[in-house]
C-alpha cells in the first residue's frame, strides 16, 4: 500500500524535478501540511504532501493544446 503523505524529497523524486521546483510550487500554493509548527526555523523541512492533492493542483494548470483545423486557417 503506498504511503499517503510524501516528504518534499520524495515528491521531487516522484515528479522527477529538483527540490527547488517543489519550493516554487509551495510558494505558488501547492497543497501541503506542516505537522510540526513548533519551530518556524524548520518550517520548510517538515512539509508533507498528499500526492492526489498535488496531482490535482498541478493538473489545474495544464490545458489541452488547441487544435487548429483547415477551416481556422482559411478564415484567419
Amino acid at each position: 500500500m503506498p504511503r499517503l503523505y510524501l516528504t518534499r524529497t520524495e515528491l521531487a523524486r516522484h515528479f522527477r524535478v529538483p527540490e527547488s521546483r517543489v519550493a516554487q510550487w509551495v510558494a505558488q500554493g501547492c497543497p501541503c501540511v506542516n505537522p510540526s509548527l513548533r519551530s518556524q526555523h524548520n518550517k520548510w523541512q517538515h512539509l508533507l504532501f498528499k500526492l492526489p492533492d498535488v496531482e490535482r493542483w498541478l493538473n489545474s494548470f495544464t490545458q489541452p493544446e488547441p487544435r487548429l483545423t483547415q477551416l481556422q486557417f482559411d478564415f484567419h
